[in-house]
């Protein structure tokens, strides 16, 4: 952990918890596990439901919905306690694909998106809570903005379906 005080005192001082130089992972890798040590870990929230016209209706709805999404974020007319994240899908068995929701840290190229994962993926080891990702737009099948404490405020059109 590190204290930053501040300049001026004006009570208020903030407690960051940073890895060690030795830890090898991300930053945001170190930050979930010692949430999951403190907290105790989320379960797997893996949702199964089949590919239906419903199902592609809310996909094609999110789709036509991103370049709306991804222009707010460049404005910075979403903002704080909101933030960007999107569902998308990872190459996973030859029958069914898994999609994972990622929050949005910079999207300079509309084919490219990078974020953080927020959970660990099944079929993929290298998808982990807290890992970096870079994400190709063509796989997004949903977005939201996600507020802590609430979910997703606004889109969310797959997760709808799955509740």
């Amino acid at each position: 952990m590190r204290l930053d005080p501040p300049d001026r005192f004006d009570g208020q001082a903030f407690l960051t918890v940073v890895p060690p130089d030795t830890y090898r992972l991300s930053a945001g890798e170190f930050l979930t596990s010692v949430s999951a040590a403190l907290f105790g870990g989320p379960g797997s929230a893996v949702r199964r439901a089949p590919r239906d016209a419903r199902m592609d209706a809310a996909i094609a709805a999110a789709r036509a919905a991103l370049p709306q999404a991804r222009a707010r974020f460049l404005d910075r007319a979403i903002t704080a306690p909101g933030q960007l994240i999107v569902k998308h899908g990872l190459a996973g068995h030859a029958t069914q694909r898994e999609y994972v929701w990622s929050t949005v840290t910079d999207w300079p190229d509309p084919a490219r998106i990078h974020g953080v994962s927020m959970s660990d993926a099944e079929t993929d080891p290298t998808v982990r809570a807290g890992r970096p990702t870079s994400v190709d737009a063509a796989t997004v099948v949903d977005w939201g903005i996600w507020v802590d404490g609430r979910g997703i405020i606004e889109g969310g059109w797959t997760n709808q379906l799955l509740s």
